[in-house]
């Protein structure tokens, strides 16, 4: 390659004017050679330094502009090439403005090359208006391969680079990106090139207005299943002899994109609602249950059947995220996907038990949800998958080391479990079921985020629930844990905050005089009297009615600890508080003049009532009392 570049530059210095047509000759062997030897195996080892003698052929009026820019462009193909090429990019940009389909393919084929995963370049190209010069080519009456190919050019040049990114989104990117794609549908090579394209822009907050004035939603679900049903005739039939081991990865990774694509899309709620309605939840089941077809064989593909696998029940997760979408799947029937999803919480499959868990999370998001699944197969199913996940100090020895251990799996099903136990009908209904000892089973955890989980799931299930709260806080063992995540021994401020709510909710919803000596007796009082300072009245009027029960039922007890814990200090602080907004109100609530509501100062006064009348009503009759 080397030496055909020295040759090409010594044919540009015959200048002479009746030698120009042997030049052009001259030069088109040469050009026609190079292609002949980047077409084969060609090393990579040639530093190419005379790269810059194709420079003079790079100009729109150039008979040899084409094959020029072909060369470049498989110059460019390799990785380590691509930075010698960036000195090309001026006169390639030029032949933008060329009017012949070949330079513009071979041309837009060079920059995306040079531009693919190449930051200096993509500096240098997004400073001119290439891009957008591009852009409107896209919109002209060229082949759709000279438009594909331009596509890929502009997807390559803009990726990471917001400002550009933007800039083609207001100036109509995504509605010709969606005319195009139409137009190459049925090429795939072609289809690839826009996708990457639209992927690099999908993202965009920009975008999801102008995503939704097209019809891009129902053309990539409609690309995706064209690409699933290809892909079940080839498991169900084998593959047909014209097609060849690399066209099926090519199909394979086509899939892939369209899924990524389609995911970073359905980051905008109205964008998820177009996909659901377009038929994607059932079609992200159908490729779950063909990638299952394989996922537990030794054949080479299993691995990226296990990719495909998840990028698919992933993308269903994240369309439940959307409420109204999340209500549109919720449906019935055999072949529902909450069917499906409940299915996948027994599936050998670690990373589907694990999209099964958030789906059904996602789904009890409402009571009316959360009664119906209680009242289906969620709740054994959640159990027994967290039963194969317990931790070995367990009695039974937790799961014998027969399931790896998996945090999230544990989270994602906990945040089920809690969600399932806010409507007050599904409290005593997942009681019944053993929710509390599998739950409970993880209070040895280090894990803040199943920590967090899991208090939340033994918090709600306490509300409103006397028998749950006196089974909770006759326990020392779970008010000594409780009492350690709430003293900040974890590194989580949700797990400190969750852990003191659980235990002001035992005293106050048990109102039993032995769970209150067993608070006092773990140190709960202490975490209490913190958390009347906490910026939150809810959970400051739980603190102080959680105190109140406990100094009603063993004040004698709890007295030293109301005096270490500077419970009359706290007190006096939030009444001053008080009396001084009272007097001279601030402008508006601050940080250092906050606003203390009327129910906070209310159960603040009854908790220092219920003490004093404790302590008065100890002393025996005819006694001379204290102050």
């Amino acid at each position: 390659m080397d030496e055909l570049l020295e040759r090409l530059g010594r044919v540009t210095l015959q200048e002479s004017e009746k030698q120009a047509g042997q030049r052009t000759g001259e030069a088109e062997i040469c050009l026609d050679t190079m292609l002949k030897t980047l077409s084969s195996d060609w090393t990579e080892k040639e530093e190419l330094n005379a790269l810059s003698s194709l420079t003079p052929f790079l100009s729109p009026s150039h008979p040899l502009a084409d094959k020029a820019a072909q060369v470049v462009a498989e110059v460019a193909k390799k990785e380590v090439h691509r930075s010698v090429c960036i000195s090309l990019l001026s006169s390639l940009l030029s032949l933008l403005d060329s009017e012949q389909p070949k330079v513009l393919l071979h041309t837009g084929r060079a920059l995306g090359n040079i531009c693919y995963d190449n930051p200096p370049a993509q500096e240098v190209v997004s400073q001119t208006d290439a891009p957008i010069l591009a852009l409107g080519l896209l919109k002209s009456n060229h082949t759709p391969r000279v438009c594909a190919v331009l596509a890929g050019f502009i997807g390559n040049c803009c990726r990471g680079d917001e400002p550009l990114q933007r800039r083609l989104v207001q100036a109509g990117l995504l509605g010709n990106l969606s005319t195009l794609l139409e137009r190459v549908r049925c090429h795939g090579n072609l289809t690839d090139m826009v996708l990457v394209a639209l992927g690099n822009v999908a993202s965009l907050d920009l975008s999801r207005e102008e995503i939704l004035k097209t019809p891009l939603c129902s053309q990539l679900v409609a690309l995706l299943r064209d690409s699933v049903e290809r892909k079940q005739t080839v498991d169900c039939q084998g593959t047909p002899e014209h097609e060849t081991e690399s066209q099926g990865e090519s199909e394979r990774e086509r899939r892939e994109t369209i899924l990524d694509v389609i995911a970073a899309m359905a980051e905008h709620d109205e964008v998820k609602e177009r996909l659901v309605s377009a038929g994607l939840p059932q079609l992200l089941l159908r490729a779950v249950k063909e990638c299952q077809k394989g996922s537990q064989g030794e054949h080479p593909g299993s691995e990226e059947r296990l990719a495909e696998l998840k990028a698919a029940s992933d993308l269903l997760v994240l369309l439940l995220l959307g409420e109204v979408a999340m209500q549109n799947v919720f449906g019935e029937g055999e072949d529902s996907v909450l069917s499906a999803t409940l299915h996948w919480l027994d599936s050998p499959t670690p990373h589907l038990q694990l999209a099964g868990a958030l789906a059904i999370a996602n789904f009890a998001r409402s009571d009316d949800n959360c009664i119906r699944l209680v009242k289906g197969e969620a709740v054994p199913r959640l159990l027994e998958l967290l039963r194969r996940q317990a931790p070995p100090s367990t009695e039974d020895g937790g799961n014998g080391s027969q399931v790896p251990y998996d945090e999230t799996l544990q989270h994602a099903a906990l945040s089920a479990l809690r969600n399932l136990a806010i409507p007050a009908v599904n409290k005593p209904r997942l009681v019944e079921f053993g929710v509390l000892d599998t739950v409970l089973a993880f209070l040895p955890t280090n894990s803040s985020p199943v920590q967090f989980r899991l208090i939340g799931t033994l918090r709600m299930l306490t509300e409103g629930q006397s028998s749950v709260a006196l089974c909770l806080g006759q326990r020392s063992d779970v008010a000594h844990r409780l009492v350690e995540w709430s003293e900040g021994r974890s590194q989580s401020t949700g797990v400190v905050a969750e852990a003191s709510r659980l235990l002001s909710a035992l005293p106050r919803h048990s109102r039993d005089k032995e769970v209150c000596r067993v608070s006092v007796e773990v140190g709960a009082v202490v975490p209490l009297v913190a958390m009347i300072n906490s910026q939150f009245p809810l959970m400051q009027c739980e603190a102080l009615l959680a105190l109140t029960i406990i100094s009603q039922f063993c004040l004698e007890k709890a007295v030293p600890y109301f005096h270490d814990s500077g419970l009359i200090e706290v007190l006096t602080t939030l009444f001053r508080s008080a009396a001084s907004a009272t007097s001279s109100p601030p402008p508006s609530p601050s940080p250092t003049h906050p606003e203390v509501p009327p129910e906070v100062i209310a159960n603040g006064l009854a908790l220092l009532a219920s003490v004093l009348h404790s302590v008065t009503s100890s002393f025996p009759a005819g006694k001379e009392k204290t102050k």
